[in-house]
């Protein structure tokens, strides 16, 4: 690795590995010098089985670029329910030219192509889906009917929408039937940049969150297994997803 000096130079990267049931555990970082920093993480960090890296060949990123771009990848991978993001701290905001943040628009969304190309399409990118391939659908909480959640689907992707209601409370054989639902779950309540609570039930998304199945973002909102098909209802028919 050390013969490729491309690796030498500013880059943003990922650490990953693979939890269950379609989970990942992922760290974002930035470095001048990806070679040296990856012998550090060898040292450092045994949880994570592969890393992908991306530099620029014509030395167009410097460490505000990476810095930006390193903490665009941590709010990507933050707000995906599919990652559990290793990083022990949000990266800081990095102040950068307008033309600056354009060109690195390009470089990001060149980022998020490669990684789906590679399988790895579990980052949340919705501002870059057509809202012409909308379907809705709703979904009662369990116990308080008086809250819903909305829900999207956006090609293959299921967006439980922004301002959604969602149950607080688990119940018991949730972490048994569904052990990978429930851990995702448990980490997005705590997380108070994603979940408002409004009362010791209930709680309100503050931005949308993508699920990689309708049976996923049920159990999510609703904190017990859940058949997803059927309990996703057309708002306008009322038919379950299935028979939609």
């Amino acid at each position: 690795m050390r013969a490729r000096e491309e690796l030498s130079t500013p880059g943003v990267y990922f650490l990953i590995s693979p939890h269950e049931q379609g989970y990942f555990n992922l760290y974002v970082g930035e470095t001048d010098n990806f070679t040296n920093r990856i012998k550090s993480h060898v040292d450092n960090k045994d949880w994570w089985e592969y890393f992908i890296v991306f530099v620029s060949k014509v030395d167009g990123l410097n460490k505000a670029h990476v810095k930006y771009l390193e903490r665009k990848f941590y709010l990507h991978a933050r707000n995906s329910p599919q990652i559990k993001v290793m990083n022990s701290a949000e990266p800081g905001e990095t102040k950068l030219s307008e033309e600056d943040e354009h060109d690195l628009k390009i470089f990001e969304n060149n980022i998020l192509f490669t990684l789906e190309t590679l399988g790895l399409s579990y980052f949340s990118h919705l501002q870059n889906k057509s809202n012409n391939s909308l379907k809705n659908f709703e979904l009662k909480l369990w116990s308080k009917k008086e809250y819903k959640a909305e829900m999207s689907i956006v090609e293959d992707e299921y967006i439980v929408k922004k301002d959604s209601f969602i149950n607080l409370q688990a119940t018991d054989s949730f972490e048994g039937k569904s052990k990978g639902y429930f851990q995702r779950w448990k980490e997005i309540i705590s997380d108070p940049n994603l979940v408002e609570q409004v009362n010791n039930e209930v709680g309100q998304l503050k931005q949308d969150l993508s699920f990689s199945s309708a049976s996923a973002a049920a159990s999510f909102v609703r904190a017990r297994s859940q058949n997803g098909l059927v309990e996703w209802k057309d708002p306008k028919s009322g038919n379950s997803l299935k028979d939609s």
